[in-house]
């Protein structure tokens, strides 16, 4: 563009770019005064905050084009907005995840009023009450997490990556989650009371399973998990499970009314009862220790509900084992379903350090088979085939679950 000549000239030009406008969708097009389309377009958001997360904006930076006269876009943006708000109450959106867990990690603190169903005690109180300590009082063991990002803003995914700790003393437990901030905090919740959490990436013996028939029908599953002071830095904790199904129970109460399931009502009164058998026969005065091995435990009666293999340092252990679990059930312990299996050479068969392999020419470390160690008690599930998540019983030493609490997180879904 040629310089001005003078003031004149300037100032008419000044004066021709002030009355141009913007062609909308056409970058770097504008129109003239005589020109111009009658109507205006706004770049609009129904919530800054949400898409402001840092480094990890869930629209990766884009905003809604609303178009139209000035009394148009007026009404478009708050029917946006109020639509918005009013699916972001229902749907659980109109927080961020940091907001969420600033409560969590310090254990839900402004709850100071807990009210609710008469007679019905907390046990997670803010601080000490009695023999019950406060909830995530002890600063050092609360949980934690680290967001993955990538360095460059231009390649966000639209979804956010979260390394979870459930108790940041213990450095090496961690777990990978990922999603929205609703899916994290629900997989946060799926790990603090489920039982499992990152199961699925234990090193486990293929023998070592809970095939069980009677499938849908209930089933309670205990978890155990290797001590830091035990486990072996090379490797992931050793993890063990037992399981058993309600033989002839249904959570279904619908179909017992309907007369379409000869099974029986499965009643919270069963399950409380259950629970505290669990913590009597493997959480007290101190969790129990399965001391596991490399013989094969196998314990099969499917007329009781159980079809299971377990991996055992000694036969005392697995008969050990296996009785209290039975005193768990409630059924008496038949010894004559009780076998044990052993290598003649376990030494050669699970070496200590297994050698490594070359898997597509890459060299990796062998993978340990039966691993001597110890696990303790950690919890207790109930899985129902109607539900898509577990239903927690015993976390450590505490039976956890509740009837009228399980009510209202049932009524609530």
């Amino acid at each position: 563009m040629a310089t001005p000549k003078n003031w004149q000239e300037l100032a008419l030009r000044k004066l021709g770019e002030k009355n141009q406008m913007p062609a909308g969708l056409a970058p770097g097009k504008v129109f003239s005064l005589e020109d111009a389309p009658n109507f205006q377009v706004y770049e609009f958001s129904p919530n800054k905050k949400l898409d402001q997360i840092p480094g990890q904006s869930l629209n990766k930076g884009k905003r809604y084009l609303i178009s139209g006269a000035e009394w148009s876009i007026m009404q478009q943006s708050s029917l946006l907005k109020t639509t918005h708000d009013l699916l972001g109450e229902r749907l659980g959106y109109n927080f961020t995840f940091e907001e969420w867990f600033e409560y969590w990690e310090n254990g839900f603190s402004f709850g100071l009023n807990r009210v609710g169903t008469t007679g019905l005690t907390t046990n997670y109180p803010i601080r000490k009450v009695g023999e019950t300590e406060g909830w995530r009082t002890d600063k050092s063991t609360r949980p934690g997490y680290l967001e993955w990002r990538n360095p460059s803003p231009k390649f966000q995914p639209g979804f956010r990556v979260i390394e979870y700790w459930p108790d940041r003393s213990d450095t090496e437990t961690s777990y990978v989650l990922s999603g929205s901030d609703r899916d994290i905090i629900q997989q946060i919740l799926n790990i603090e009371w489920g039982g499992s959490g990152g199961i699925a990436l234990q090193e486990r013996d293929p023998l070592e399973t809970n095939d069980i028939s009677f499938k849908g029908q209930p089933m309670i599953r205990l978890w155990f998990r290797e001590s830091k002071a035990d486990r072996d830095p090379n490797y992931q904790y050793v993890l063990g499970k037992l399981a058993f199904r309600l033989i002839g129970k249904t959570e279904r109460w619908d179909l017992v009314d309907a007369g379409k399931t000869p099974l029986q009502k499965l009643t919270t009164a069963e399950l409380t009862q259950i629970a505290n058998r669990i913590v009597q026969e493997f959480a007290v005065p101190t969790p129990y220790r399965w001391t596991k091995g490399k013989i094969s435990a196998v314990y099969q009666n499917k007329s009781q509900g159980i079809s299971t293999y377990s991996l055992v340092h000694s036969q005392a252990q697995g008969l050990e084992l296996y009785q209290k679990l039975f005193n768990v059930i409630g059924l008496t312990f038949d010894d004559t379903k009780l076998r044990f299996s052993q290598h003649v050479n376990e030494t050669g068969a699970f070496p200590v350090d297994p050698p490594n392999m070359n898997v597509l020419g890459k060299t990796m470390g062998g993978i340990r088979k039966r691993p001597y160690t110890h696990v303790y008690f950690t919890g207790a599930v109930l899985m129902v085939e109607s539900l898509s998540y577990n239903i927690s019983l015993v976390k450590n030493q505490t039976v956890v679950f509740d009837e009228s609490k399980f009510a209202q997180a049932i009524n609530s879904l």
